[in-house]
């Protein structure tokens, strides 16, 4: 057996689980999918940077409680993160195969610029998305994780 032989065989399994969930917000609408292992980790680990800034300019260590403040600002950069991986399509732009966004810069060699995706919806979200529109986001991710699981309970116990 060879590697690419492995993957066709896998792939069936591979698909399973990545149901995507559409939501409309005032008559735009927003596609997400699950995040991959390797993306939440990613997301918990972006999420402990967070933290332990917190922890250094507050002057704590790990055992320390931090503020009401830094505590928002841990849950709110852990669901921006979460939503710039797991959205696929807002309106008519599908997002699905980009990997990449150019900024508008250039390189002095005269490169463009680009960024990963996420990043890039990181840094936006953040920057001019409500509170309560990453919550609404936020909560409708979590209605596809617990469809998804609700959907492997049921087959783990056939």
């Amino acid at each position: 057996m060879n590697l690419e032989t492995l993957k066709q065989v896998l792939s069936p399994l591979t698909r399973w689980g990545q149901d995507e969930h559409q939501f409309d917000v005032e008559g735009t609408s927003v596609t997400l999918r699950p995040l991959l292992p390797d993306e939440e980790l990613e997301c918990q680990r972006y999420a402990m940077r967070i933290l332990q800034e917190a922890l250094s300019e507050e002057g704590l260590s790990e055992d320390d409680k931090i503020s009401r403040m830094a505590q928002m600002k841990y849950f709110d950069e852990y669901r921006v993160v979460v939503i710039s991986f797991s959205i696929v399509q807002i309106g008519d732009s599908d997002l699905r195969n980009e990997k990449f966004v150019e900024t508008g810069e250039k390189t002095e060699s005269g490169a463009k610029v680009k960024i990963p995706l996420q990043v890039a919806l990181r840094d936006l979200i953040s920057k001019s998305w409500s509170r309560g529109m990453i919550t609404i986001t936020f909560s409708k991710y979590g209605d596809l994780v617990t469809k998804i699981a609700e959907k492997a309970d049921r087959i783990a116990k056939e």
